[in-house]
């Protein structure tokens, strides 16, 4: 199991990050467009993406990767 980073490091990112994170983005913009919320929206990703990190990572790094965002965010980081 790797250990979750403390910021991403682009170098390490899967190939293809850059054009995946350019349709997420153009997908967000139509749905505000649409009227959907940023909370809405971003409970939407959360509900996505939470169940893909433990698939790949796995529960221990998925909670820690949390933790730590959690802690970045208390900390007016993010």
């Amino acid at each position: 199991m790797f250990s979750a980073p403390n910021e991403p490091d682009e170098n390490k990112l899967a190939s293809g990050f850059a054009e995946a994170r350019t349709h997420v983005q153009g997908a967000l913009r139509h749905a505000e467009r649409e009227g959907i919320s940023s909370e809405t929206l971003a409970f939407a990703l959360m509900s996505e993406a939470l169940p893909r990190m433990v698939h790949t990572h796995g529960p221990a790094w998925t909670a820690e990767m949390l933790a730590k965002l959690a802690h970045r965010i208390g900390a007016g980081l993010v």
